[in-house]
């Protein structure tokens, strides 16, 4: 409807492909070269043999295989036992190493008492694609050949290592790659592997205090929770963007980071509690109505969720415990619930988003797990990403339950996978609030005297020399709304968020 894309692609004998615009009307476009799949792979570089002097079967590393899949590097690395789902003290790291240039790129897992998780370090942005996948005692780590830059010969090793026990194992060795040219000359640069050029829109700051140091220049800075979206597409494929975390006013007892809050001025606001990036309020996360699997849902359950599970990151959930097991100082999570953590929500919220139930977990991560009598647990299905309501422990930090309220749960360890993938074999340990108590403190303030009402600033940035878009304009009130309704059914009543109003300001 903007008018002609007018571009040209020329393919060379040399295997050089040539990209050149002459008009781009659309500013939404993606045009790019793609390998296509390739399940053969070459291999490069093996090494065999167990090295025999490692403290732990874990770190004893059987092989190690760099294999080239085109776009791809493949290392497969092969242990002397299985990968675990989580270990109860320091963490593991698997990874690869590779060497070329000046350059040293580490990608893999890390394993803590949280799960597993992926790691990597001097491998490049987004598109330099780094992903893996365990199966039993073989981790299969994939690594992007678009961040070697033609680099033709690399030096790599794997390694296992257990930080805070001082264990490792590794193996090592040197190959060459083959990384085809894909010379496009209008850009001045050649690079290898999945490439492709975006038209870019506007650029928003992913940055909440910038954006509300620039909004609260303009307007009182009243809000304790506040949300910013933009009427005009910005360069932002996904539509949401991380929370701020605490602001202002410090909490005990539930972690670090509530207990030394970041201070109002990097917002320019005495009064803002939490907040997070701004987002595109046009984009599909802030459908009002739609399905997911087979699931209607309406009230903007989708961005709903988002914004909830953003404004609980204003107290922390980092929760620890002393283990009555180990009798050690564990972690329930780092930011979010361990995926373990039986954290099913106390309020269902989903009478609010749609005429169908459906299992609800915390918004901030944890599981429903469902005890089978045999040493084994089952995942429940939830909503996500529809949204989900609050567990106990959210309501805890939140200051919108007692202690002596909150029910024991639990923490499933020494996991296991079985031959279902929603099931694992696990240890389950009690998690009790006395036990956090014991670890952290009681919360400061109580649950008596915690602030229950919050005021909710609703923000839309236009472009400047035009007015806001009516309709969008319209949807920002009526998910600030939505926002009120989810933490009324969330918290039973126990919590009003109150709409200021959704003011609006033009984006310079």
């Amino acid at each position: 409807p903007a008018g002609p894309n007018e571009f040209q692609v020329r393919l060379y004998p040399s295997g050089v492909i040539e990209l050149a615009y002459r008009k781009v009307s659309e500013r939404d476009g993606v045009v790019g070269l793609f390998h296509g799949l390739n399940t053969g792979g070459r291999l490069l570089d093996t090494v065999q043999g167990s090295t025999r002097d490692v403290a732990h079967d874990v770190l004893d590393i059987l092989s190690a295989e760099l294999s080239d899949h085109g776009s791809n590097l493949l290392a497969t690395v092969t242990l002397g036992e299985q990968v675990p789902e989580r270990v109860a003290d320091g963490s593991i790291g698997f990874s690869v190493t590779l060497r070329f240039g000046d350059t040293r790129c580490v990608a893999g897992i890390s394993v803590d008492t949280s799960g597993r998780r992926p790691t990597r370090h001097g491998c490049g942005q987004y598109p330099y694609v780094v992903g893996y996948h365990v199966d039993g005692a073989t981790i299969h780590i994939w690594i992007s050949k678009t961040l070697l830059n033609g680099a033709n010969e690399v030096s790599w090793n794997a390694s296992a290592i257990w930080w805070g026990r001082d264990w490792n194992g590794t193996k090592s060795g040197t190959v060459r790659i083959d990384t085809p040219d894909h010379d496009l000359r209008t850009i001045s640069r050649t690079v290898s592997g999945n490439v492709f050029e975006v038209f870019h829109y506007p650029a928003v700051p992913k940055a909440s205090q910038i954006v509300f140091s620039f909004i609260y220049a303009r307007v009182p800075a009243n809000d304790e929770i506040a949300v910013a979206f933009t009427d005009f597409r910005m360069d932002d494929l996904y539509g949401v963007g991380a929370g701020s975390g605490p602001i202002n006013a410090p909490v005990q007892g539930i972690g670090e980071r509530p207990a030394n809050p970041r201070e109002g001025e990097s917002h320019r606001s005495d009064n803002l509690l939490t907040t997070m990036d701004p987002a595109f309020i046009g984009s599909p996360k802030w459908a009002e109505t739609g399905i997911h699997d087979g699931v209607a849902f309406r009230n903007f359950s989708d961005g709903v969720r988002w914004i909830a599970h953003e404004a609980v990151h204003g107290w922390g959930v980092s929760l620890q415990f002393r283990s009555p097991r180990s009798q050690g100082i564990e972690s329930l999570g780092r930011g979010h619930w361990s995926k373990f953590l039986h954290a099913p929500a106390v309020y269902p919220v989903w009478p609010g988003f749609s005429d169908r139930s459906y299992s609800e977990a915390s918004v901030m991560g944890g599981e429903v797990w469902v005890e089978n009598g045999d040493g084994t647990f089952t995942k429940q299905d939830d909503g996500r990403p529809l949204a989900t309501g609050l567990s106990a422990l959210d309501l805890y930090v939140m200051g919108m339950m007692p202690a002596d309220e909150v029910p024991d749960t639990f923490l499933l360890t020494d996991v296991r996978e079985t031959a279902s993938r929603d099931t694992v074999r696990a240890t389950k340990i009690p998690v009790r609030i006395e036990d956090i108590v014991a670890a952290l403190g009681p919360r400061v303030p109580s649950a008596d005297n915690s602030r229950k009402e919050f005021r909710l600033g609703v923000y839309l940035l236009h472009e400047d020399g035009r007015p806001p878009r009516p309709d969008l304009l319209e949807r920002a009130r009526a998910v600030s709304v939505a926002i009120s309704d989810y933490f009324d059914l969330a918290t039973d009543g126990r919590m009003r968020v109150i709409p200021t109003g959704t003011s609006t300001a033009s984006a310079r």
